[in-house]
């Protein structure tokens, strides 16, 4: 299993690249292993090891490119906002069909206010 990126610089999937450079800069600076002198070698490397878990993660999630690639693996991401806007595009032409045929039936979209179509719906 893959480590989840988003889950070590603690943004959301869908944070902007300044949310994920401001999550950066904080975390390096809370695992900075030279905070920690005097302290047990232990606690050193797992600062060392922390903060390399927290730089792989901005490498990918702060190129475009990568963090494309990244995201089409995990598949966790679902439609995103244009892409949901196609779907209850859809939904309105389909109501707005039915109605000129007579067949109107309320959907899920026409039920929502402002959407759907603006005729009274009918049961068949």
């Amino acid at each position: 299993m893959t480590q989840d990126y988003y889950e070590t610089l603690q943004v959301h999937p869908r944070a902007d690249a300044t949310a994920i450079e401001a999550a950066y800069t904080r975390l390096c600076e809370l695992y900075d292993p030279n905070r920690l002198d005097g302290a047990a070698d232990e606690l050193v490397s797992l600062a060392r090891a922390k903060r390399d878990a927290i730089e792989r993660a901005y490498v990918v999630l702060n190129d475009p490119i990568r963090r494309a690639a990244y995201d089409q693996e995990q598949g966790a991401l679902g439609p995103t906002k244009d892409e949901g806007r196609k779907t209850e595009d859809e939904g309105r032409k389909q109501c707005r069909r039915r109605c000129r045929a007579g067949q109107a039936m309320p959907t899920m979209a026409s039920l929502r206010v402002g959407a759907g179509c603006s005729r009274p719906q009918r049961w068949r």
